[in-house]
């Protein structure tokens, strides 16, 4: 049951992943069948992300007072009910509703799911098991748009959606199949924890509203978007001056929170936390402004561009079979060569042009999305390292949000960095402006290769905090493989 738990997990957050970014390259096909223009259809692009940011605060919760593997049975046919809506959708609110309800289902799936999952490793199992379900992550963020474009372009933009059905109800099946008899995954004592409606509406807005915010971003730096962002970390402080003043007050009549920031206190949570942050805003928009400048400044197709991509996940796919010498070679040491690895892939695969006519840019997306991959699980790993068990639910909650934050922190620095290099001089995007294209292009490489190396100030003021890694109290259970 455990491992047929992490695959599943791992396919949920490639589908996930995959309907996130898969909208992009169908814009195009689904605004004609609606009879309205492309710039309409931002709206069901930010339905879906205001849908997946909503009730993912509440999972830890939910997860207390729930059967977990009900709960991921039960989202999972909503989800594939509403993806079938999406599939027969006469028009764009329809379609935007349905898709706002697809979001929230998978949503809380996947970090019902991890949860779960997380609940029943052992410590020496975590990195491998996060090497496991890390790679099909990064291969839906990496080939959402060239799957996307193959449905639109050679069958119908509806089949990417009606593909979900199958999938995911195969998936309901087993896990409906193999939970009576292995109750230890599915059951757990029950908790009559109240619900923290305050905090609730405070995490989600900050979710929602910075989300929003981001998305917009990528496309324009307004200043009304910026506000906006400002806007939903507001939300953020809120609620962190919320549980601080809910700390001075006695048990007994403390509100308990919908999250415990007190997981912060352990170093490695605050590590891992602290990295994923960096790491993501400096790597996470890196593929998608690839595909951007292939398709802009050198007229290939959304599939051609694809096709590189496709090259990054595959070399994270590889990648993963690497996951249990990290617990050998200590995974807070795999993080910070890794995020040098990554830094020196984004500054190798900065010069475009000279890639592309020397055939080598196959290579270097290949160096790409290994560096990726092996710093995806390290630091996704370190973050639970040494958790007790009654902290993972919260744990794990806490970092699906630092995740999903840093990802459309990610997108607006390359993304929306491009854009704002490129919109005050009036540069068109067309072949015609290929060079000032380049070069923009690289400046952000540069600068996010940059930004990626500030891990290894983060990693030596740990280490000087700790004086070493692995004499701490603290790390006494894992120092074979978390120093």
């Amino acid at each position: 049951m455990k491992n047929t738990l992490i695959w599943i997990t791992s396919i949920i957050l490639f589908i996930e992943l995959l309907d996130t970014t898969i909208l992009y390259s169908s814009i195009v096909p689904i605004a004609r069948d609606f009879d309205i223009s492309s710039s309409s259809m931002s709206l069901p692009v930010l339905s879906y992300i205001i849908g997946t940011c909503l009730f993912v605060p509440v999972v830890s919760w939910l997860s207390n007072r729930c059967n977990r593997i009900n709960v991921i049975i039960y989202t999972l046919v909503f989800f594939s009910f509403f993806s079938l809506l999406c599939g027969i959708a006469p028009g764009l609110y329809s379609f935007s509703l349905f898709r706002f309800f697809q979001g929230i289902m998978i949503s809380v799936c996947g970090a019902m799911a991890i949860t779960t999952i997380l609940s029943i490793c052992e410590k020496d199992d975590i990195v491998s098991t996060m090497g496991i379900i890390n790679v099909p992550a990064l291969l839906g963020t990496a080939i959402g748009p060239f799957v996307g474009a193959v449905f639109s372009f050679y069958a119908s933009w509806r089949m990417a959606f009606l593909v979900n059905v199958p999938i995911c109800l195969l998936m309901s099946a087993i896990l409906f199949m193999n939970k009576s008899g292995n109750t230890h995954y599915s059951k757990q004592e029950i908790s009559k924890t109240p619900f923290d409606l305050a905090g609730f509406v405070l995490m989600s807005l900050f979710l929602v509203v910075i989300s929003a915010g981001f998305e917009m971003l990528s496309h324009s730096m307004s200043r009304v978007y910026f506000i906006l962002v400002l806007a939903g970390l507001a939300f953020g402080v809120g609620y962190v001056l919320l549980w601080t003043f809910r700390q001075t007050i006695p048990e007994p009549r403390r509100t308990i929170s919908i999250l415990n920031l007190r997981v912060f206190t352990n170093r490695n949570f605050s590590f891992g936390s602290i990295i994923n942050v960096i790491a993501r805003t400096a790597m996470c928009g890196i593929p998608v402004l690839l595909s951007i400048i292939l398709q802009q400044a050198y007229g290939y197709s959304v599939i051609q561009a694809g096709l590189y991509l496709a090259i990054v996940a595959l070399a994270g796919m590889i990648a993963k079979c690497l996951s249990p010498l990290l617990n050998q070679f200590g995974v807070r040491k795999s993080v910070l060569i890794s995020a040098v690895m990554t830094s020196a892939s984004m500054l190798l695969i900065s010069p475009l042009d000279y890639l592309i006519n020397n055939g080598v840019l196959w290579l270097v997306c290949a160096l790409l999305g290994f560096s990726m991959s092996i710093l995806y699980t390290s630091m996704n790993s370190v973050l639970y390292l040494t958790l007790d068990d009654d902290q993972m639910a919260n744990a794990s909650n806490i970092g699906s949000i630092i995740q999903q934050f840093s990802i459309g922190l990610g997108i607006v620095s390359a993304v929306g960095g491009f854009e704002w290099l490129v919109s005050p001089q009036g540069i068109t995007m067309s072949a015609a402006s290929k060079t000032d294209i380049l070069h923009a292009y690289t400046v952000i490489c540069e600068l996010l290769a940059l930004m990626m190396l500030l891990n290894l100030i983060v990693g030596l003021l740990f280490y000087l905090y700790n004086n070493t890694f692995d004499n701490s109290p603290e790390y006494h259970v894992d120092q074979n493989f978390a120093d």
